[in-house]
């Protein structure tokens, strides 16, 4: 499925394929990363072909210095270009609605990440920090490109942070293949769809995201963290190979975390001491930094204190905190299991298979939730959405839109997923549409009112006597007719009781509430084909004053060889060596006022025959579609299959 990308705000340029390499560097570690080989090696690791490799210089003391030695590495082929950051700060922030004063004290953390994904001209973004670099060469990118484009709700992906293997598999929601599912977000390392990130995502708030250090403020990372899990929106993380946060400071970098007074002193006691503020101010003297030291907010100090581990920030965000929503197969909920199973044939390109799994972790939740437990929020809507992405994969493209729908009604109020899936599938419906006439692209466009032929008349009844016990073939039956009926001049009534009527009954009162022009039954334990509505609609506009539209019923007997069944006034009730033979009964397409002429028997068996002969005798102009649209299912069955006294 090809994603659009709602960016909020100005129109973003197109982007071209392919994925930008990106690092930044600030005035503690930009030696470490120009007059040595490490930009390069980080690059090579990844053996891909890198579309464009960015170096953002943040916060330098002087940028001009930096950008001499960044340009050598232009020249050299290294990097194909850079950015002063503090050139495009204040445009990238206009453009995400932001400012310096909302990150509280985070904007240096920030403003770097920003403004590489305004300026961004890829598909796709690799970010890296400067201070990480994979432990060894992994070609990681391509397979988690491939699993982003076929799940919209994974927007990020890396490495597995820090050698944390256990942790990563522990406390993932899921493990499929070559990856881990899960929440969480890090500024370390993280591949990008840049569409994604470019937009005005950055104002959420979660509960789970205030875990990041007071003294970050309100920085991008956390941002996109709160944003994520709102949204209901995944990463993935490469299990097989890591990559490293490790300090790469300039000379001075170590005295400058001492005189900040968050790196660890001796311990005494058992306890960690911070330094005190004399033994502060006398390192600052010796590095004639004391007026800097007390300057409010001089991200030199407390850059370093992030990039070196001091704090926990790395380990709170690439631990994959997260909510229950899967951490493995666990029979004790059911609806989680059925969703993971979902995932893994979604995976195996099995959207068949997976949409039974996710079909049935749509019923379980709702199961689970009547029996009074709290499944996961995510659980309400995220199987819908993977159905959506199901269905579209195997061309059903009504079902699609219709499961998009279902989950927006309990997704995160502007999931982007939901809305950009709306306005790709209502492409697709209006090219299908095309070549089906004028009243399927009124049914696309809302033009037909959604109920009407365009002369306020419906033009088909559809009726389904039923029973509760049989919600769970009914349930397959209504999503089947929902998809057919979408938006067309058609309307589906169903009666359920509890078995306190007979079917006669049953169709008796549905044929009184029907206003189609044509009225026909379906038996709630039988299929229909998928072309089913567009057949009688299509003879129905044809010839609206026909009294009866036949078609032939495949029959389905207990493992015996099928057998079409072919209806007609024209025939008796019989049988031959190939088929079946009967007069036009309630399941082919009747005008109504011939159906309504003719009451069913008070009965709960044979109410159909009888009903068939009479109502047959009226009819006077038939319509034949020579092809079979219903699968009969045929089966001795007990009285009290078909309920009434």
């Amino acid at each position: 499925m090809s994603w659009m990308r709602p960016t909020s705000g100005e129109p973003a340029s197109v982007l071209r394929p392919g994925v930008t390499f990106e690092t930044k560097c600030y005035e503690q570690d930009w030696q470490q990363l120009l007059l040595s080989d490490r930009l390069r090696r980080a690059i090579e690791f990844h053996a891909y072909p890198f579309a464009e490799r960015i170096l953002y210089i943040n916060n330098v003391e002087r940028p001009e210095l930096v950008s001499q030695h960044a340009q050598k590495l232009v020249d050299t082929g290294v990097l194909t270009s850079y950015v002063v950051v503090e050139e495009h700060s204040e445009e990238a922030l206009r453009f995400f609605g932001l400012s310096r004063e909302d990150f509280q004290g985070g904007y240096w953390y920030s403003i770097a990440e920003l403004v590489s994904i305004y300026l961004c001209r890829t598909e796709y973004l690799l970010h890296y920090a400067g201070d990480c670099m994979l432990e060894n060469a992994a070609k990681w990118v391509e397979p988690a490109l491939e699993r982003m484009r076929l799940q919209p709700s994974i927007v990020c992906a890396n490495p597995v942070p820090n050698g944390w293997f256990e942790d990563a598999r522990r406390e993932a929601m899921l493990t499929r293949g070559d990856f881990h599912y899960g929440y969480g977000f890090s500024d370390q390392c993280y591949l990008i769809r840049t569409m994604d990130f470019r937009a005005r995502i950055y104002g959420e708030k979660h509960p789970a995201s205030e875990r990041y250090p007071a003294y970050g403020g309100q920085l991008f990372e956390k941002r996109v963290d709160a944003w994520m899990r709102c949204s209901g929106l995944l990463r993935l993380t490469w299990r097989h190979d890591c990559y490293w946060h490790r300090s790469v400071r300039n000379p001075v970098s170590q005295d400058l975390l001492k005189i900040s007074g968050l790196m660890k002193g001796l311990d005494v006691d058992g306890s960690t001491e911070r330094l005190g503020l004399k033994k502060r101010l006398s390192l600052a003297e010796n590095l004639g930094l004391a007026e800097r030291l007390f300057s409010m907010g001089n991200p030199s100090l407390t850059e370093g204190i992030k990039e070196t581990g001091v704090s926990n920030l790395e380990e709170g965000v690439n631990r994959m905190d997260g909510p229950n929503l899967v951490k493995s197969l666990n029979l004790a909920e059911p609806a989680l299991a059925c969703y993971q199973a979902g995932v893994r044939a979604m995976e195996e390109n099995d959207y068949d298979t997976a949409i039974l799994w996710l079909q049935l972790a749509v019923s379980a939740r709702s199961r689970e939730q009547q029996a009074g437990r709290e499944p996961d929020p995510g659980l309400k809507w995220l199987p819908q959405l993977q159905l959506a992405v199901c269905y579209d994969r195997l061309g059903k493209t009504q079902k699609a839109w219709l499961s998009n729908e279902a989950a927006s009604v309990h997704a995160p109020h502007g999931q982007p997923s939901i809305a950009s899936n709306r306005i790709y599938l209502r492409d697709r419906r209006l090219s299908e549409a095309a070549g089906k006439g004028p009243l399927y692209k009124k049914a696309v466009d809302g033009s037909g009112a959604g109920n009407s032929s365009g002369s306020g008349e419906l033009l088909l009844s559809v009726l389904i006597p039923t029973l509760p016990d049989r919600s769970a073939a009914m349930g397959s039956m209504m999503e089947e007719l929902q998809a057919q009926m979408l938006g067309l001049p058609v309307e589906l009534l169903v009666l359920t009781d509890n078995r306190k009527r007979t079917t006669g009954a049953k169709r008796n009162s549905l044929l009184k509430q029907a206003q189609g022009r044509f009225i026909v039954f379906i038996d709630d334990d039988d299929r229909i084909t998928e072309d089913y509505v567009h057949r009688l609609l299509e003879q129905i506009e044809r010839e609206p004053d026909a009294d009866c539209i036949v078609f032939d019923v495949m029959v389905h007997s207990g493992g015996k060889p099928l057998r079409p069944c072919k209806y007609g006034t024209e025939y008796q009730y019989g049988m031959d060596a190939n088929f079946y033979y009967r007069k036009p009964n309630h399941l082919m397409a009747y005008r109504r006022e011939i159906a309504q002429r003719h009451h069913f028997a008070d009965v709960s068996f044979g109410e159909d025959d009888e009903w068939a002969g009479r109502a047959s005798a009226d009819v006077k102009r038939q319509l034949r579609i020579d092809a079979v649209l219903y699968h009969y299912d045929w089966e001795i069955r007990p009285q009290s299959w078909y309920g009434g006294s």
